[in-house]
Parts: C-alpha cells; sequence; structure tokens
C-alpha cells in the first residue's frame, strides 16, 4: 500500500527545494506510487545547471508515462518548453502532435513552444504554419508582449 504522501513534491519544486523535491519522488517511487503530472511538470521546470537539462527533462517525463501519469496541459507545456530550449523541435513537435491528438485545448503557451523549437532550429515554414493554426483557434486571444509594453 502505498501511503499518502501529499502534494509535497509540487510544492518543494516550486519553491524551489529541489533536493527535497527529487527526494519526495524517490520516497513515492519506492511504494510504487508516482508523483502527479503537476509534481513531474514542476520537477522539469526546475531543472537547470547540468550538461544537458533536455535529456534530465525528458527522462523525468518519460518515467512518468512508464508510471502511468496522465500528463496534462502544464507537463506537456513545461516539457516542450524545455526541448526547445534545447533545439530539440522534434521531439517537442512530436509531444505537440501527441497532445493535439489526446484532445487538449492548446494555448497560446503549447503554440508559443512548439513554435519557438521550430524558429531555433531555423524551420520557418513549420513555425509559420503553427502561427496561422494557433491564430485561428477560437480561444486565440492576441496581446502584446510584457517586454514590449
Amino acid at each position: 500500500m502505498v501511503p499518502d504522501l501529499g502534494p509535497h513534491n509540487h510544492c518543494f519544486a516550486h519553491t524551489s527545494d529541489v533536493e527535497s523535491a527529487y527526494n519526495h519522488r524517490l520516497r513515492v517511487l519506492e511504494y510504487g506510487g508516482a508523483p502527479s503530472a503537476d509534481a513531474y511538470g514542476a520537477l522539469i521546470s526546475c531543472i537547470k545547471d547540468t550538461t544537458d537539462d533536455s535529456a534530465n527533462a525528458y527522462t523525468l517525463y518519460h518515467e512518468s508515462q512508464i508510471r502511468g501519469v496522465v500528463p496534462n496541459v502544464y507537463l506537456y507545456n513545461t516539457i516542450i518548453s524545455k526541448l526547445a530550449k534545447a533545439r530539440k523541435a522534434d521531439l517537442a513537435t512530436k509531444l505537440f502532435s501527441k497532445m493535439k491528438a489526446n484532445g487538449f485545448l492548446l494555448c497560446s503557451v503549447s503554440y508559443g513552444a512548439v513554435i519557438g523549437a521550430c524558429s531555433r532550429i531555423g524551420d520557418v515554414g513549420s513555425a509559420e504554419a503553427l502561427f496561422q493554426e494557433m491564430s485561428s483557434q477560437p480561444n486565440f486571444r492576441p496581446r502584446v508582449s510584457p517586454s514590449t509594453r
């Protein structure tokens, strides 16, 4: 029986107590459980200062899938963003397509991450097509970036 270890993993990661978050994750895994999609997303968003952030992030994402964690928008967006920053556009677009196929309501963060991935590798055609797709969505609301206000 897996004890109730609560949402601590998620909280530790969001407060930058990454070591406690990873320790809590290990305790949950030792008992046969799995952190939530939000907890995995928070852990992925905290990965920095490593040789290959995207490989570590993808390892966590893959672990979540092996453990049967149902991804949510936050988990998808964090892994896609991490992959995009590492110029791993093929994997980012694959996960974005999976997100779409699973019926998630895509937001500007989802589109922005995958558009950024395409832009970083010089795939202007895909970036433009994705931007057009995003712009045609009923939930799309164009906004001025905070840095340009």
